[in-house]
């Protein structure tokens, strides 16, 4: 009970900009669901800012998917980075699958808004997830 509460209250902390007290708090949960996700989102997505939150984002693993889909997105594929953030729980067939899954989403995005660099980017995730199935990168 005290977690969430203090996850709410993180919330409310963050709409209103008061991002010192935000830190306080996520230094203070052991699971930080939301509010993990939430400071990742405030911050833009830099990989560093992702995994320093993503390590308390437990449950559940749509929010793990949606940081590693939007650090590419915005920053090209840092593999370390996004094969942190997908490997939580994750088997090598899992992530692939996950890797995949994720280019084809972001090549659409890329045909739509004829974006030569997100079509580039998603070429990359594409043969990241390749790679990883086939054992050619290793986790």
């Amino acid at each position: 009970m005290r977690s969430a509460y203090l996850e709410r209250v993180g919330i409310k902390y963050l709409e209103r900009g008061h991002t010192e007290r935000v830190e306080r708090i996520f230094s203070q949960l052991e699971v930080a669901n939301l509010l993990g996700y939430a400071l990742i989102h405030h911050y833009g997505y830099t990989a560093e800012k992702a995994l320093k939150y993503i390590q308390k984002v437990f449950d559940p693993p749509l929010p793990r998917l949606l940081v590693a889909y939007e650090l590419a997105k915005k920053n090209g594929v840092n593999e370390s980075a996004i094969l942190e953030v997908l490997s939580w729980r994750g088997t090598p067939p899992k992530i692939a699958r996950v890797l995949k899954f994720l280019a084809f989403e972001m090549l659409k995005e890329a045909k739509k808004s004829k974006d030569e660099e997100l079509r580039k980017t998603s070429k990359e995730l594409f043969e990241l997830g390749r790679k990883i199935e086939t054992g050619e990168h290793a986790l």
